[in-house]
């Protein structure tokens, strides 16, 4: 287990205090070959949307290279991200538990075989540690990977549905479409499955239930508050949503507090101090996608045809349609924080990139997610120039083809002009593992998919997730499935409402 504790994570890590030791400004004396650094990451993002030909591709790889050379060479001089100095153990976790939790450590890990001095299948296991116990540390092995990853993309077909109740339909989204389901008919079948809080599969959260929680209940006591850390594809499931017997009345929620962690090292973030003061609230929500004609220079207008307008117009409601309910969200939260939102026009990446860091922020748009073993759904009567995302899925850095759109997302798509606060309308995962979130307490990302990313064993998931993690923030609000829009910005006005009236983040 201690073993684990030194290892699991320690990119994330690494990088994380890379970050904290360059803002806290400890080294001016590399701030030249910093800026150096950060321009080459510009560059190499620029590029990777604006390659053509065989020239630019070469350009890409040469300035990856020396990105890379660079990197190490500052890595050689900020002491901070020598981890492998560092004593990580379970003895120093069981100081940073709450009284009552329970820490889960996943790993998800290859077998070896010493007789026959060969590899075997890979196999998951948890750690189970009770604050306060160093010594009661439980490992329990949970079975073959493959069988659990199974479990765990069955599990999250059948959670990816909802109930439009106006047209009495089940819809569930399988990747390919839609598929609906007629509810009177349903519920009038006596011999159909009872919905319960899973209307279209049960039975696969009760499996999943099975293998990775039934063989850890014993060991949980009385504790009601457990940090989970996943590994591998089990970041992808919301323990919360469990249910606890076979009725599936009740959920693990019902019963448990949950948060997460991406390894239990991150249990020491809160040792970390910033001698920076966060500024106020920022709220940035309901972007304008396509700031329209009046941003298209007399140098590109007779560029622009009459059809392509039509066309921004039709991505407009299809593939990047507005998200008004986070408006209403963001107006309301601001009114209880007593802030201004950046709303419309105004929610630009600016407020982001050259703002101080925020005690607390919260984001209302479209998450993107581009993975480069699933083919990105198009609208048929998008062009390969008018899609520029859909180059994302070249992209080698998972963390350039995770991101979240601002006011302006169109206009870059179609590589139309947009005002230098709009930035590229776009914030990749890449660019938010370069703010400064050292002094931010809570972000709120309110938007579909946030939380998912490629999935890397011993080192979580690359993205949003893992963006906001190596930028300093302490608490992180995401999700991992599109959402109805309504219903989330609910969730989300409770959620600040209770904030306010004294309740923690993790209750």
């Amino acid at each position: 287990f201690d073993v684990v504790l030194q290892r699991k994570g320690l990119s994330a890590a690494a990088v994380a205090a890379f970050n904290a030791a360059i803002y806290e400004e400890r080294y001016q004396h590399l701030t030249e070959k910093l800026q150096q650094w950060r321009s080459l990451g510009e560059q190499i993002t620029y590029w990777t949307f604006n390659q053509s030909t065989a020239e630019d591709r070469e350009r890409l790889k040469q300035l990856q290279q020396h990105a890379d050379r660079l990197e190490r060479e500052l890595a050689s001089q900020v002491p901070e991200i020598q981890l492998q100095d560092q004593t990580i153990d379970r003895q120093i976790l069981v100081q940073r538990l709450p009284a009552g939790s329970v820490l889960l450590e996943f790993v998800r890990f290859n077998l070896y075989d010493f007789d026959n001095n060969q590899w075997g299948s890979s196999r998951y296991l948890v750690f189970i540690l009770p604050a306060g116990q160093p010594e009661q540390v439980t490992m329990k092995v949970l079975g073959e990977a493959h069988e659990i990853e199974e479990l765990i993309q069955r599990y999250r077909l059948s959670t990816i549905a909802y109930v439009n109740t106006a047209e009495g339909k089940l819809v569930r989204f399988d990747g390919n479409g839609t598929l609906e389901f007629d509810l009177d008919a349903i519920f009038e079948d006596s011999s159909s499955t009872t919905m319960s809080k899973y209307p279209d599969s049960p039975n696969a959260a009760i499996q999943l239930r099975h293998a990775i929680f039934d063989p850890i209940c014993q060991y949980l006591a009385n504790s009601q508050q457990l940090l989970i850390s996943p590994d591998a594809g089990l970041s992808l499931v919301s323990f919360q949503f469990l249910p606890l017997d076979e009725s599936t009345e009740e959920l693990l929620v019902d019963r448990y507090s949950i948060s997460y962690i991406s390894a239990g090292r991150d249990l020491l973030r809160s040792t970390v101090a910033t001698n920076r003061s966060p500024s106020p609230t920022t709220i940035i929500a309901d972007p304008k996608f396509w700031l329209g004609e009046s941003n298209i220079t007399a140098s590109n207008r007779e560029a622009v045809t009459i059809q392509e307008l039509q066309l921004m117009s039709l991505l407009d409601k299809e593939g990047l349609n507005r998200a008004e309910t986070t408006g209403l969200l963001a107006e309301t939260v601001a009114d209880l924080l007593k802030v201004k939102p950046h709303l419309q026009e105004d929610a630009l990446t600016i407020y982001l990139t050259h703002n101080q860091c925020p005690n607390i922020l919260l984001i209302g748009t479209h998450g993107f997610y581009s993975s480069q073993t699933e083919e990105l759904p198009l609208s048929p009567l998008q062009t390969a120039s008018f899609d520029r995302l859909a180059r994302s899925r070249q992209a080698p850095n998972p963390m350039l083809r995770s991101a979240l759109a601002f006011a302006g997302a169109i206009n870059w798509c179609k590589n139309l002009s947009l005002p230098p606060e709009a930035g590229k309308g776009f914030l990749f995962a890449q660019d938010i593992a370069l703010l400064d979130l050292w002094a931010n307490e809570l972000s709120v990302v309110c938007a579909c998919n946030s939380a998912v990313g490629d999935i890397s064993i011993g080192e979580g998931v690359f993205g949003l997730r893992r963006a906001f993690a190596v930028a300093g923030a302490k608490t992180l609000v995401m999700s991992l499935w599109s959402v109805p829009e309504k219903a989330s910005a609910l969730l989300m006005e409770r959620f600040f409402n209770n904030i306010k009236n004294g309740m923690g983040r993790g209750a």
